[in-house]
């Protein structure tokens, strides 16, 4: 009778340890699962396309970046067929969101504002020869990611 107690006081320990490794298993690949399809990695991720959409159709010539890096104004053409830039984006940070305006260059109006992601902690945006580069970092608290876009603008 004895060892039938050992045997189970021994069964009972090692199912324990092994719902304890299982919980912890379970932990980490909620964890993980949130960094990769929560809210801020898709945020950021949905921003950094954007961006590089916006910056791949601007005009490198017509094209300004805030000496601080707080802005991005992308200049661009609305169609193939257009000969001159007549739309622009102007990337910013307002209120915790990344946020980008739309207008025609000529007059100077703004249509449409859209907002990328929110919960940004800093961005920096960097023009380098015919490239824009945008330096997002996002955070809401429990997960933090930070995202480097960058884009080739156009010759014309």
């Amino acid at each position: 009778m004895s060892e039938l107690m050992i045997g189970l006081v021994v069964a009972a320990i090692c199912l324990l340890a092994i719902s304890g490794v299982l919980a912890g298993d379970q932990h980490a690949w909620l964890n993980v699962y949130g960094r990769v399809y929560g809210d801020v990695a898709t945020g950021a991720d949905g921003a950094r396309r954007r961006f590089d959409a916006l910056v791949h159709q601007a005009s490198k010539a017509n094209s300004l970046v805030d000496s601080a890096g707080a802005w991005l104004e992308a200049q661009y053409f609305s169609g193939e067929t257009v000969s001159t830039v007549d739309r622009y984006a102007r990337f910013y940070v307002s209120g915790g969101n990344l946020t980008v305006d739309y207008g025609p260059v000529n007059p100077r109006t703004t249509d449409t504002t859209q907002v990328l992601c929110g919960n940004v902690t800093s961005c920096l945006f960097l023009r380098t020869g015919d490239s824009a580069q945008m330096l997002l970092t996002v955070s809401d608290g429990s997960h933090s990611t930070a995202t480097t876009a960058s884009a080739v603008m156009h010759v014309r």
